[in-house]
């Protein structure tokens, strides 16, 4: 069905078509008026609606399948988890099993910028407790679409973040992404099926986590 190919649209209108060669990292900026890109072709179709923020999609590849572009998407956030500053997020929240993550108030730690400017909806985010290893999980699979992620200090800034998505005992996806404090990456690699995703860092620097972005 020929070369897959990019599309960048605004309010509808197409701004600009790309062919995204085989195998090749892209990086490109984006004109401020897009809200949408579009990948069609070599069964690569995916479709995602920009936020403020970089975003980044992962490995794009055929035998990753994608969510469909019509498909009902459900945002999961923080903010009811608790109504204090900090706390273990439960096993259940969202239909989801958790592992060391925790929900915290985005100003409970002083002179923490990442959970600060990792927040992007209400005012709670996760964040990889201690900088271990963490991961969401359900034995019924679930479509991973995206999710915010941030590094917690300045300190950390380029911090190396390792997501690797499984279903079942298959690993289907592994993505390298840099972090940064002073701003969120919109990742999203638009998975159709996971059971388990894991999130852990290079140097073990806490990770924060907003708006996770599911398909059940």
């Amino acid at each position: 069905d020929g070369p897959a190919t990019l599309s960048v649209s605004g309010d509808g209108h197409v701004l600009e078509t790309r062919t995204l060669a085989p195998g090749a990292v892209f990086s490109f900026d984006l004109a401020e008026e897009a809200d949408t890109v579009s990948i069609s072709g070599e069964g690569l179709e995916r479709r995602l609606t920009l936020s403020p923020y970089s975003a980044d999609l992962g490995l794009l590849s055929a035998q990753r399948a994608g969510i469909a572009t019509d498909a009902a998407l459900e945002t999961i956030g923080f903010d009811d988890v608790t109504s204090r500053t900090f706390r273990k997020i439960p096993a259940g929240h969202a239909g989801l099993a958790w592992r060391n993550l925790n929900a915290m108030a985005r100003d409970y730690t002083k002179d923490s910028q990442g959970y600060v400017n990792g927040n992007v909806s209400g005012d709670h985010v996760l964040y990889t407790s201690s900088g271990l290893p963490a991961e969401f999980s359900c034995e019924r699979p679930f479509g991973f679409h995206s999710v915010m992620l941030s590094a917690a200090w300045l300190a950390s800034e380029g911090e190396v973040a390792l997501i690797e998505s499984w279903l079942g005992e298959q690993l289907i996806a592994s993505d390298q992404i840099t972090l940064s404090a002073l701003t969120p990456l919109h990742y999203a690699p638009m998975l159709k099926a996971v059971t388990r995703v894991r999130l852990s860092t290079k140097h073990y620097w806490q990770m924060v986590v907003d708006d996770l972005v599911l398909t059940r």
